[in-house]
């Protein structure tokens, strides 16, 4: 049940990599080569009728890739946890703990984002100053739930690289995290996007390179990539 364990964090922090770098790259390229910029995403009469009318556009990058980087950074953290829970208990059990508070932001930052944002690009195509209000009420919830996956996900972060530095495969992808937590957690406090943007990017990177580096340990759970699978019946021979 472990080895499962690690498997499925494996692939899913992977996925959580990718989806998080999707989430990035839909902001700050995607919707812009759309027509919204990355300054007007905080205006409320640029962004809500862009949502009217692409909302497919936006449901793929939020869902797709906030709220699934959410969910599956979850089962990382879990594995992540599991992991090093003999080596480092107490990096292992502050790692896996914050970082799941810090999955429960983004993930409720994504939902607010997706429920929030599409009824109110209707209601503004009839009542704009009520929407535009209410938008700005819901920024206020957002950017809380936004610095709660931050400082939480920062914290873990600095919590897993304190036990990911003394294992050697796992050295390179710590200190990455140790970077990104530190980001994350600065960014937390500084309003500056740039610092929000190079978090996040670290936190993808960090996602799937630890996540990597545990299947190619443990194996695969249900993706057959080849690297991983090999590595994985060689460490499966070792320990028989």
């Amino acid at each position: 049940m472990v080895e499962d364990l690690r498997r499925l964090g494996g692939e899913a922090g992977v996925i959580a990599g990718l989806a998080l770098g999707w989430l990035l790259l839909g902001v700050l390229v995607v919707w812009p080569s759309a027509g919204l910029s990355f300054a007007a995403e905080f205006n409320p009469n640029k962004i809500l009728p862009f949502v009217h009318r692409h909302e497919v556009m936006f449901w793929a990058v939020n869902i797709l890739g906030g709220l699934l980087a959410a969910v599956m950074s979850i089962i990382l953290y879990l594995a992540v946890g599991d992991r090093f829970t003999n080596d480092a208990p107490a990096s292992a059990r502050i790692g896996a703990l914050f970082g799941v508070f810090g999955s429960f932001g983004f993930g409720a930052a994504a939902l607010l984002r997706q429920f929030g944002m599409g009824p109110l690009s209707m209601l503004y195509s009839s009542n704009s100053v009520g929407a535009v209000h209410a938008f700005r009420g819901m920024s206020g919830v957002l950017s809380a739930a936004v610095a709660v996956g931050e400082i939480f996900t920062g914290i873990a972060a600095l919590a897993f690289a304190g036990a990911m530095m003394s294992e050697k495969n796992y050295r390179s992808p710590g200190l990455v995290g140790l970077i990104a937590g530190a980001v994350l957690i600065l960014a937390t406090f500084v309003p500056a996007a740039f610092l929000d943007g190079l978090g996040l990017a670290g936190a993808a990177v960090w996602f799937a390179w630890t996540a990597w580096v545990m299947r190619v340990e443990s194996g695969p759970a249900f993706i057959k990539w080849a690297a991983g699978s090999r590595e994985g019946s060689r460490s499966a021979r070792r320990a028989a």
